[in-house]
């Protein structure tokens, strides 16, 4: 049963299974145990049950992984995105912040001043900076 078991945990992503397989094999084992001396019938309802949860599950795993794939800043690092991954996204992410704030901060000053060249200068920046902001989110997968 244990060699089925691992079987079934390469459904799911090798990052997950880095991180629970251990754990999820050795908590299969002890419930095996427990359910295999209650007998016969209750043992085969069991493993049933197990591999039907551990098909659904790996599938909802597969679905949350695709979807991990894009970085949410916010939170911490997922563990199957590298740390330097990480880190230079956040980088990045924040310097491009940095230019479109500094951008539109010099189109409003150039606004009040009546400096109107100088503002429409600015909005092009402004706006050439987004979009390399949106190309980070975009190399990144950053929801935002």
């Amino acid at each position: 049963m244990k060699r089925i078991f691992r079987t079934l945990l390469r459904l799911y992503p090798a990052g997950h299974r880095e991180v629970l397989g251990e754990e999820m094999l050795f908590v299969f084992e002890q419930a095996a145990e427990e359910q295999r001396a209650r007998g016969r019938l209750t043992f085969a309802r069991f493993i049933l049950v197990e591999i039907i949860s551990m098909l659904w599950e790996a599938a909802a795993v597969w679905k949350w992984h695709r979807s991990d794939d894009a970085l949410d800043l916010r939170k911490m690092r997922p563990p199957q995105v590298s740390r330097q991954r990480y880190v230079t996204a956040i980088d990045e992410v924040l310097a491009a912040r940095q230019l479109v704030a500094v951008n539109l901060a010099r189109m409003q000053e150039a606004i009040a001043r009546r400096e109107f060249v100088k503002a429409r200068f600015y909005s092009d920046e402004e706006r050439k900076s987004r979009e390399h902001l949106r190309l980070i989110h975009r190399k990144y997968r950053i929801d935002d």
